[in-house]
């Protein structure tokens, strides 16, 4: 990889990076049990699960896009998004209003409406503040299903996969430039003034994302070595993303990077060095 001058894109989308994961935190303890995705949080098998979904979901992707139903593939993500948008909303309303129906109700009402403005405006403030509460909701509920070994290996099985579908087959290029074309907020894109441009997906938030609040969650009943180890220990994983994914931004060549190698491994580093501090010195 060449080295490059950071632009000022760069630094937007790190600190959109930060304020996402830091928000996920946030809500992250208020999660309710029952909402979880899988039954038993310590099951390595869920990562496989998730690995065997995540798969299925690509290629089915890759499909309808060499169909060409791009309508389909609006559709189907336009769906998806006011989905994640409810979840994330869900998280912030439970905790000031407690009738579970009335929750749902004002969570699709407000996703419902933000996603309709984002979709007629295309406004690029509201295209980044839906992806970021798309990323938020996903942190939350990927962090209360899979505890800390499951999370670490579903972080390290997808990196090696995003590494090999960029640079070894190229299909995650395919899948990436099919979501440029649906102009949905499913990318964090910020241009400067030069028209410079800096952009990662979803995945590259919410993947690292998710470990830190994981161990958010499911460490705040681990005794450690000082008061709120585990919040500590989820803010490092946050910073030791962000390092990754400067390096990332620093080290762009031509051809396509894969983002998750950089950024799961800052993250995962982090993990590495401070939960041995915390927790077991």
């Amino acid at each position: 990889m060449t080295i490059v001058a950071l632009k000022r894109a760069d630094f937007v989308i790190i600190t959109a990076f930060i304020v996402i994961q830091l928000f996920a935190l946030a809500l992250v303890t208020s999660f309710p049990e029952q909402v979880q995705a899988f039954d038993d949080p310590g099951d390595p098998g869920n990562s496989v699960l998730y690995i065997v979904l995540f798969m299925i979901v690509s290629f089915s992707v890759l499909a309808v896009l060499a169909l060409r139903m791009i309508l389909v593939l609006r559709l189907i993500m336009v769906s998806a998004m006011i989905g994640g948008a409810t979840l994330s909303f869900a998280l912030l309303i439970h905790i000031i209003i407690t009738p579970a129906w009335l929750v749902l109700i004002c969570s699709v009402i407000l996703s419902i409406a933000l996603v309709a403005a984002t979709l007629f405006t295309r406004d690029p403030r509201l295209m980044a503040t839906t992806a970021g509460v798309l990323c938020i909701g996903a942190i939350v509920i990927l962090a209360t299903s899979f505890s800390i070994v499951p999370a670490l290996l579903l972080l390290t099985i997808l990196s090696l996969y995003d590494y090999w579908a960029v640079r070894k087959t190229g299909h995650m290029q395919t899948i990436a430039d099919g979501m440029v074309e649906l102009n949905l907020p499913l990318l964090f894109r910020h241009m400067d003034k030069d028209g410079m441009e800096t952009s990662i997906g979803l995945g590259d938030v919410a993947l690292p994302g998710m470990l830190a609040a994981s161990a958010m969650y499911h460490l705040a009943t681990v005794e450690g070595n000082i008061p709120g180890a585990n919040i500590l220990v989820a803010l490092l994983i946050v910073m030791g993303g962000a390092i990754g994914l400067l390096f990332l931004l620093g080290n762009l060549g031509d051809k396509p990077a894969p983002g998750l190698p950089w950024i799961n491994g800052g993250a995962i580093l982090a993990l590495a060095v401070s939960y041995p501090l915390f927790f077991l010195l």
